[in-house]
């Protein structure tokens, strides 16, 4: 697994086999994929990872979190 598309793909079939309702499946996938839309899609998990540090850290310099 490289991709977030194919960790969601893989969280699919875990979930299901794991015994979690298809509601919950496709609230935590429709999720995700809402998250890949908007960090770009086909990142590697590395890049998605940075993208998510990247956007979380300009966040926190936004609302002045790190003027303490």
């Amino acid at each position: 697994m490289t991709t977030l598309a194919e960790g969601i793909a893989a969280y699919r079939t875990i979930a299901r086999a794991d015994g979690k309702s298809d509601r919950t499946v496709e609230w935590v996938c429709s999720s995700t994929r809402y998250l890949s839309q908007f960090l770009g899609p086909d990142l590697s998990l590395e890049e998605t990872k940075a993208q998510i540090d990247r956007v979380g850290c300009a966040d926190r310099q936004h609302r002045g979190a790190y003027d303490r």
